[in-house]
């Protein structure tokens, strides 16, 4: 199989729109990966959800395997003639990698050796590795704005952990600035902005964004936050309350 590659590079990407990271990770490795653990499930005579039925499917065309239905493999693999064991080590026999590339220069080479799922369940890794350089780019271009909120202030343009990104900035333009460069490099790499679960706090981007106000609030990593990008206090009283709880059972074992 070769190898996926995922690539940003200023001059170019409108030359590369998004071939490289669409077809080679969403197809790729999206239909083999996943076929270990559909395969043992069937081994095990457990009924197939219609995703993982497709998913399956998807595999088996992929290693040219003609098998036309899935709904009941077992009887479909005595017409075909194969075992379960010969699935499983056409599979294993798959080498999955990832050349992470910026510009012409290649900087990393990433063997995947786990399960990886479509949509929401994208491995993390996998997230990270693209939006990295999104990462790096930002700290590059722009000056770093201190931010300050009720009780403290740092100093930072943009807040990233996996899929969410949290741009900063002091005023509204250099804000649509940053917006508008996180929205082409997103472009790029095939991922898209979900504006319904996206919350900004000017009007400059409530293009790309759910616009909150006044007494509104938004999650971020699962946390509330209010209109002054600052947590709630019922956040705040449930994330302490987790945190005692966790130090006092390990300090019980």
């Amino acid at each position: 199989m070769q190898d996926a590659q995922v690539c940003y590079e200023e001059d170019t990407r409108k030359e590369k729109p998004r071939s490289a990271w669409k077809k080679n990770i969403e197809i790729e490795i999206s239909k083999l990966i996943l076929c270990k653990d559909l395969v043992e499930k069937t081994r095990k005579q457990s009924k197939l959800f219609t995703s993982e039925t497709k998913s399956l499917q998807k595999i088996m065309r992929k290693l040219n395997l003609n098998v036309k239905s899935v709904t009941d493999l077992s009887e479909a693999l005595v017409k075909k003639n194969e075992s379960l064991d010969v699935y499983e080590k056409k599979i294993t026999d798959h080498e999955m990698k990832i050349d992470i590339s910026v510009g012409p220069e290649k900087i990393m080479n990433k063997k995947i050796d786990k399960e990886i799922l479509p949509g929401d369940g994208l491995s993390p890794v996998l997230f990270v590795l693209c939006m990295d350089p999104l990462s790096r780019k930002l700290y590059e271009k722009y000056t770093r704005d201190t931010m300050h909120n009720d009780a403290d202030s740092h100093t930072s343009k943009h807040l990233l952990f996996i899929d969410f990104i949290k741009l900063l900035a002091t005023d509204n333009s250099i804000l649509s600035t940053i917006t508008d460069e996180a929205k082409e490099f997103i472009k790029v790499i095939g991922l898209e902005i979900n504006k319904e679960k996206s919350a900004i706090l000017d009007t400059c981007c409530d293009d790309t964004a759910t616009l909150y106000e006044g007494e509104d609030v938004y999650k971020y990593l699962g946390l509330i936050g209010d209109s002054k990008s600052s947590l709630t206090r019922s956040s705040f009283d449930e994330v302490q309350s987790k945190l005692i709880a966790r130090v006092e059972r390990l300090c019980h074992t």
